[in-house]
């Protein structure tokens, strides 16, 4: 073996998992891209708070993608096989728990605002954002103890520990919380028409959905925290884009896929919506396979549903 190039097994036990993390990380990143195009389309005339949230999030998941992207090339490329490198924090303590801090607290606050307008209670919305605060407090700490911190020592250290299961915690609570909440006072909204109830039940399985997913990862990073430090960190590459991409699932759900005239696929916004997505049939190359090419259309007269629910849009700001 080389002089100065780590044993196989040191970059299988450590580079590994950094790098599967990372790789999940930039797949994450592309989808949360996307969906930010099509909210971008969709609905250019949602309230600017909601639009602020969205941006704030994918700017802020834009930046912690380039600083681990900077960070792997130092690692697999200006400074290959140098043992060190291996286990040097570099910038893991902003990129992850400092910024996935951050958004999550922004979504889960938003989670909260939403929780506040179906209940009208300042104490059950005001409860999710004590526990918000708390869970991105505790990151932010966590991430400052970590600055200039071998990776070996993170996974010793007993004051980081305590702080990360604060975070976790406080993280698998909140996403609980919102979950059961959101899901209870959707309950309530049951008429009792069939129609309306399927709606309903639609809805209340996707927020279970959703908020299932953030929990149970936070629920898996503690258990690997615990276990090993190494798989630990590929998930915790991973979480900050959860949040965000299921903060934009939320917002894009809005839109209804039906067929259109000639073969098109219309993606119409149902609620605060102003546009609609079209993707029409067309021919690709001499194979004669169907293709779909995007473009955007703009609502009309004959469209008698959708003008309603422009309508009904601007009367409020909220998101179901």
């Amino acid at each position: 073996m080389a002089e100065g190039v780590p044993p196989r097994g040191t970059y299988l036990t450590i580079g590994g998992p950094n790098w599967l993390g990372n790789l999940f990380h930039n797949i994450l990143c592309g989808v949360l891209i996307v969906q930010v195009y099509i909210y971008y389309a969709a609905f250019p005339k949602d309230s600017w708070r909601i639009k602020t949230l969205v941006y704030t999030v994918f700017v802020i998941e834009i930046v912690q993608t380039v600083i681990r992207s900077v960070d792997r090339w130092e690692v697999d490329v200006m400074r290959y096989g140098d043992p060190a490198i291996l286990d040097a924090m570099q910038l893991d303590w902003f990129s992850t728990p400092l910024l996935t801090a951050v958004t999550s607290g922004l979504v889960q606050a938003f989670f909260g605002y939403r929780i506040y307008i179906f209940s009208k209670s300042w104490a059950v919305a005001g409860t999710v954002w004590v526990l918000t605060l708390l869970q991105s407090v505790s990151g932010v700490t966590m991430a400052s103890m970590q600055v200039g911190v071998p990776l070996h020592v993170v996974a010793t250290d007993p004051e980081i520990t305590k702080a990360l299961l604060v975070w976790v915690v406080s993280t698998v609570v909140t996403d609980v919380l919102i979950a059961g909440l959101l899901t209870y006072f959707l309950w309530t909204m049951k008429s009792g028409l069939d129609s309306t109830d399927k709606i309903v039940t639609k809805i209340i399985r996707r927020t279970v959905e959703t908020g299932l997913v953030t929990a149970l990862t936070a629920i898996v990073l503690m258990i690997l925290y615990l276990k090993d430090m190494t798989w630990f960190l590929m998930l915790g590459d991973v979480i900050g884009k959860l949040y965000s991409n299921n903060l934009m699932v939320m917002f894009n759900r809005r839109i209804n896929f039906s067929q259109g005239q000639e073969g098109a696929v219309v993606a119409q916004s149902t609620v605060g919506a102003h546009s609609q997505i079209a993707f029409s049939s067309g021919q690709s190359g001499s194979t004669g396979n169907k293709t779909l090419r995007p473009f955007v259309t703009r609502p009309t007269d004959s469209t008698t549903g959708w003008e309603l629910d422009e309508r009904a849009a601007e009367k409020t700001d909220t998101v179901v």
